[in-house]
């Protein structure tokens, strides 16, 4: 049987930095690109948080191997968690081999 290399985790978010009225997040563990489980573009899970700390529902996109986020309810995004709920069955970011990206947040306020 041959060595190959095998997944055993998914996505794990490492870095975000803030571009204008964007958060781009950057993840380590990516085999390939981003995607989600239904195989669109527009991952679900996400909030961002600007100065006063509330968190909005945020659009996300897809962009290689990071997800872009912006709100038209925060101006500039400083924070974003993810799947951060009791139930968190929207949230469907995934690697490109399918295992799931685990819960986060960006800053510990």
């Amino acid at each position: 049987m041959a060595n190959r290399a095998l997944a055993y985790r998914g996505p794990e978010f490492r870095a975000a930095e803030a571009k204008g009225g964007e958060l781009v997040l950057h993840f380590d563990a990516v085999q390939g690109v981003l995607a989600t489980r239904a195989g669109g573009n527009a991952p679900r899970g996400f909030e961002v948080a600007g100065a006063d700390k509330r968190f909005h529902p945020a659009q996300a996109r897809i962009v290689g191997d990071t997800v872009v986020l912006r709100s038209t309810a925060v101006a500039k995004p400083e924070a974003a968690r993810y799947a951060w709920s009791e139930d968190p069955a929207q949230a469907d970011l995934v690697g490109a081999d399918g295992l799931p990206a685990s819960p986060f947040r960006t800053r510990a306020w």
